[in-house]
């Protein structure tokens, strides 16, 4: 059964563009070790802040969902009002952890400041390779990283751009359409990357991420991320809270939550997990519909492993 009280375990306090890639790796380890040795009364909790969700951390039980007459993996969210009901439903599907969202304003300025603090100094490494895109590379220029921890030795590459499309030609995976984005909103300065991490012992890309923020001249802003956990899978979220699963265009479901901070502002999160793949957007200014509007031209099922 589960305790009353809060547990600090797997807890990830989000100030800016949410928890550090050393953040997650920790989380997703001890997330590991606990399926090895599963927790007896007592439960942990997902405190999430000001910006992007970073979902991974808590994600995926594969359910099937179709698009187009195929059969999709995604995981679900469950959103509920009341603590006790979600204790219930999470722990009879076995889950140890839940979401909660926090007041803390969107900060628009906040990923483009994370960028430049991991761009000069990624993770404590050590800086091995730079150089400079070409036009026909689309980005305007790379960083790479030996990193080492606890769990090995680790190449990190960050890839910077004016425009997410510029990234297009580093993709290993299926991409999204960002066209319609970039057409209707202004790309935010310093806030395109594309980031990798390879272990080296192993040979294997463990991480990828494609990450942009976006803007129109009214202050509506939001910044749109894609990661590959590629040793890890999504699993089911639990949300304290209020939301909608909407289903977009392409027939992939998208958790939309909106907060109103204590400041008045009007932020949202919306969420797709699929296999080994989270897909999420923050930001504040956005009605629902037009939330809605931007899942739907984002082809997001190309995103989506098969069931």
């Amino acid at each position: 059964m589960f305790e009353s009280n809060f547990e600090d375990r797997y807890r990830v306090e989000v100030e800016q563009i949410g928890p550090t890639q050393e953040q997650l790796r920790e989380v997703m380890e001890r997330m590991d070790q606990e399926k090895q040795h599963p927790m007896i009364g007592g439960r942990s909790v997902r405190r999430v802040g000001r910006t992007l969700l970073a979902a991974a951390v808590l994600c995926a039980l594969v359910t099937a969902a179709g698009a187009a007459g195929i059969a999709l993996s995604q995981s679900r969210v469950h959103f509920f009002s009341e603590e006790k009901d979600l204790l219930e439903a999470a722990n009879a599907a076995g889950v140890n952890g839940y979401t909660v969202y926090l007041g803390g304003d969107y900060d628009p300025d906040g990923l483009a400041e994370e960028n430049r603090r991991m761009w000069d100094d990624y993770a404590g490494g050590t800086l091995v390779e730079e150089r400079q895109g070409t036009e026909r590379d689309g980005w305007t220029d790379m960083r790479a990283f030996a990193v080492e921890n606890r769990e090995g030795s680790f190449r990190a590459e960050l890839y910077r751009a004016d425009k997410l499309s510029d990234l297009n030609g580093l993709w290993t995976v299926p991409s999204w359409d960002v066209s319609w984005l970039e057409e209707h909103y202004d790309t935010m300065p310093d806030s395109c990357m594309y980031h990798t991490e390879t272990d080296l012992e192993q040979d294997a890309l463990v991480y990828q991420s494609f990450i942009g923020g976006y803007e129109r001249a009214d202050g509506a802003s939001f910044t749109m991320e894609c990661s590959w956990f590629f040793q890890h899978e999504m699993q089911d979220q639990y949300v304290l809270g209020e939301g909608v699963n909407y289903e977009t265009q392409d027939g992939v479901t998208v958790a939309i939550t909106m907060e109103t901070t204590e400041s008045g502002q009007q932020q949202f999160w919306a969420d797709l997990s699929s296999g080994h793949m989270c897909w999420t957007m923050h930001g504040a200014g956005l009605t629902l519909e037009e939330i809605q509007e931007v899942v739907d031209h984002m082809g997001l099922a190309a995103l989506c492993e098969t069931a």
